[in-house]
């Protein structure tokens, strides 16, 4: 029983190890509640990105996607980023943004806490710029 705690401890950090490692990386939250009040401080949208550690499409949409140079400028003038691993953060973020499909990005406006928009597996830098675009006209469009 020991030797299952332990083993179970020890992929509990390397996991959360990695998540928090992007999370840093990336300039990205891990408390979906301080999300929200920073976004409304800032005006700004919250983007949060549920992946899972077994997923290599969430890696590869971590990498390529999210830490490209474009998108992370982006992401950093206009939204609030949080991310959260969809099995070892269960709870920690509202169900109702838990997708089946992972990777998942929900632009969600901190006001009302409502999904402006959502995407689901991994999508290139350029074509994830221009959906972005797509959502920060529905938010600008709501703040009118």
């Amino acid at each position: 029983m020991k030797l299952f705690t332990l083993l179970f401890l020890s992929i509990s950090l390397i996991y959360g190890a990695y998540i928090d490692e992007f999370a840093s990386n990336a300039g990205y939250l891990r408390d979906y509640n301080a999300s929200i009040e920073l976004a409304k401080k800032e005006h700004k949208l919250v983007m949060l990105v549920v992946v899972a550690d077994f997923c290599p499409w969430c890696k590869k949409l971590e990498r390529k996607t999210l830490l490209h140079e474009d998108v992370a400028k982006k992401v950093e003038e206009n939204c609030v980023g949080v991310v959260f691993d969809k099995n070892w953060d269960d709870g920690n973020f509202p169900k109702k943004f838990s997708s089946a499909t992972i990777p998942s990005i929900y632009f969600i406006n901190p006001e009302n806490q409502k999904e402006i928009y959502q995407l689901s597996s991994y999508i290139n830098h350029k074509k994830f710029s221009d959906l972005m675009d797509e959502a920060l006209k529905i938010f600008r469009e709501t703040k009118k």
